[in-house]
């Protein structure tokens, strides 16, 4: 229980991807598992050993990354999103 409270990372579950290669990797992780869904964070594993550029974003501020998105701050996401692919950066704190 201690190693589970000593985690201060966790996953938004925000991501963004072309779509030429989002709509073809949905098929290719499939919705296998006792929930039918799709685990998005499969994707990722798939576009590396694709040679994609795979990218992530680092807030200290939760609130960046919580509830439902304005068009702004959605738009402002987008726009660190592709920055951060179009600079070749593999982490971006």
């Amino acid at each position: 229980m201690e190693a589970i409270r000593a985690i201060r990372e966790i996953n938004s579950g925000i991501y963004c991807a072309e779509a030429a290669f989002l709509y073809p990797a949905l098929k290719k992780i499939g919705r296998n598992n006792d929930q039918g869904e799709y685990y998005l964070p499969d994707i990722i594993a798939l576009a590396i050993k694709e040679g994609k550029l795979a990218a992530a974003a680092v807030t200290d501020d939760f609130q960046e990354v919580k509830g439902l998105m304005t068009a702004l701050s959605w738009l402002k996401q987008i726009r660190q999103c592709a920055s951060a692919f179009s600079g070749g950066i593999c982490r971006q704190e």
